[in-house]
Formats: C-alpha cells, sequence, structure tokens
C-alpha cells in the first residue's frame, strides 16, 4: 500500500511538470499570449453584442501600459471603458518580462482590434 501511494504521487507530480505553459520567444507567440490576457480581463455584457473597437496601447521595459489610445470605436462609453480596464489589468505580465530585446521592440506598441 505505501508503494502504491509513493507511485499515484508521482504519477501526479509528473503529470503536473508534463503541463504546457505558454511562451513567448517570437512576436507571433507574444501576441497570442497578450491576445488572450486581455480577452480573459475583459468584461463581456450581452449590451456589447456587435460592438468594436480599435485601441493602441506600448508596454514599457517593466510591462506596464505606458500609453493608451482609441482609434476607433462604435460602442457605448461603457464598453470603451471595459475595453481600457482589459487593458490595463493585463499588465504587467511576468511573461514578457524575459523575452530578448529584439522580440520586446516587436510587440511593445500593440494596436488591438476588439469585435464582440
Amino acid at each position: 500500500m505505501k508503494y502504491f501511494v509513493a507511485l499515484v504521487i508521482g504519477l501526479i507530480l509528473s503529470g503536473c511538470s508534463g503541463i504546457q505553459r505558454p511562451v513567448c520567444n517570437d512576436a507571433n507567440s507574444c501576441g497570442v499570449l497578450i491576445r488572450d490576457r486581455i480577452q480573459h480581463h475583459l468584461f463581456y455584457d450581452d449590451a456589447y453584442r456587435g460592438m468594436k473597437a480599435s485601441v493602441r496601447f506600448e508596454i514599457d521595459s517593466t510591462t506596464n501600459v505606458a500609453a493608451y489610445q482609441v482609434l476607433e470605436s462604435d460602442g457605448t462609453k461603457s464598453f470603451g471603458m471595459a475595453v481600457k480596464a482589459a487593458v490595463y489589468q493585463s499588465f504587467p505580465y511576468p511573461a514578457l518580462q524575459n523575452i530578448s530585446p529584439a522580440v520586446f521592440e516587436e510587440i511593445k506598441e500593440v494596436t488591438l482590434n476588439i469585435r464582440l
């Protein structure tokens, strides 16, 4: 019984270590991570259905939002506030803090198009 418990614990631990964490090693993979993180933080309300917005933001070397600008929006003020809140809640982003300087230069300015 003691060996069975040890085996089960070993399998659980090895299974957990085998989980693939998202990697940010080039502009495309970092872009996917950024998009997914903002999408996760975006408050969705049925009233926002069909609305769209385009925003641009810049992140600094500590991955905080340094600048934010609405390029276009056909939504309500609350939709615009929800988009802005999602962007700001998504940063700083630790996954971006250890990337190469060349990749960071490619991703530090982000244009995001949102359509619900």
